[in-house]
C-alpha cells in the first residue's frame, strides 16, 4: 500500500481476522517515512478515506484529539471528505477523455469486477525512465514530500508493533520488505543526516520486532538488484517478478516446501 501508515496495516489486518480469514502469508512494506509524524499518508489519506468509527474509538488513546475531530468531520460531512473543486469540474467537463480521468474509470471498473482487487496504473511492460535527470528530479521531489521536517512518530511505531503482535497472536506468517529505490534516491537519503538517523532508528526498531528471516531490505540485498525505475523511488514492472521470487524463496525455505 503506497505511502500509507502502519495504522492502515492494523486496520486492514483486524478486518481480515474479524472475518476469520487466515492468509498463508502477508507481505508488508516498511520504510522510515512511515514513521514520520508529518508523513502525508496518514492524515490526508487514512483519516478521510480508510478508518471506521469502531477503529478510531478502539484506539482513541493513540489518536490525537485533533485527528479524532477531523475524522468525525469527514464521517459526518461529505463536503469535507470530498471537497468540491470547480477547477477540476471545469477541466473534466471540457476534456472528458483526460488520461487520468480514464485511468480512474478503468481502475474503478476493474475493482468492481474483481471484488476490490487493485489495478496497476502502469500496466505497460518494459516501461521505465531512461533519462537519469528525470530520475534525479523525481527523487528530490519524493524526498522532500515524504521526509520533509522529519520527526519520529511514536504513535505509528505503536500501530506497527500492534500489527506484528496481531499477526503473531493469530499465527499468520508474514514478511516485511523494503523495496529498492533508484541509486540516485539512495544516495540522496544517505547524504541527509536527519534521514540517515531515521534509517538507523528504523532498522533497530524492526530488528527488535521482526525475526531476521522475516525481513528483506531489497535496497541492501546482495542477491537482488534491479536497475529499471518508473521514477526515482519506484521499481519498474520487470522488477516485481524477481522480487516476488525472492520473497517466496525465503517463505519456502522457512517452511521447507
Amino acid at each position: 500500500v503506497p505511502v500509507n501508515s502502519p495504522a492502515y496495516y492494523l486496520f486492514i489486518l483486524e478486518k481480515i481476522i474479524k472475518n476469520q480469514i487466515k492468509p498463508d502469508l502477508i507481505v508488508l512494506e516498511s520504510d522510515p517515512y512511515q514513521f514520520n509524524e508529518y508523513s502525508p499518508g496518514f492524515k490526508k489519506s487514512n483519516l478521510p478515506y480508510t478508518f471506521d468509527l469502531g477503529f478510531v474509538l478502539k484506539y482513541f488513546h493513540i489518536f490525537e484529539r485533533e485527528e479524532v475531530s477531523d475524522f468525525l468531520g469527514y464521517l459526518l460531512f461529505a463536503g469535507k471528505r470530498y471537497p468540491p473543486d470547480l477547477a477540476v469540474f471545469w477541466q473534466r467537463f471540457n476534456n472528458p477523455n483526460d488520461h487520468l480521468l480514464q485511468l480512474f474509470y478503468s481502475t474503478d471498473e476493474f475493482q468492481k469486477n474483481n471484488r476490490g482487487c487493485g489495478l496497476s496504473p502502469i500496466p505497460i511492460i518494459e516501461w521505465y525512465v531512461r533519462d537519469l535527470s528525470e530520475i534525479e528530479v523525481s527523487s528530490m521531489g519524493t524526498k522532500d514530500w515524504l521526509y520533509k521536517n522529519y520527526k519520529e512518530s511514536k504513535r505509528q511505531k505503536e500501530f506497527f508493533r500492534l500489527t506484528i503482535q496481531r499477526l503473531k497472536e493469530n499465527g499468520i506468517d508474514f514478511i516485511i520488505i523494503k523495496p529498492q529505490v533508484s541509486p540516485i534516491m539512495e544516495e540522496l537519503l544517505r547524504n541527509d543526516i536527519i534521514i540517515k538517523k531515521a534509517y538507523e532508528d528504523w532498522e533497530q526498531f524492526l530488528h527488535y520486532l521482526v525475526p531476521v528471516n522475516q525481513f528483506i531490505d531489497f535496497s541492501n540485498s546482495e542477491d537482488f538488484y534491479c536497475n529499471t525505475f518508473v521514477d526515482g523511488s519506484h521499481m519498474s514492472k520487470e522488477c516485481y517478478d524477481p522480487m516476488l521470487e525472492k520473497i517466496f524463496e525465503i517463505y519456502n525455505r522457512k517452511h521447507k516446501l
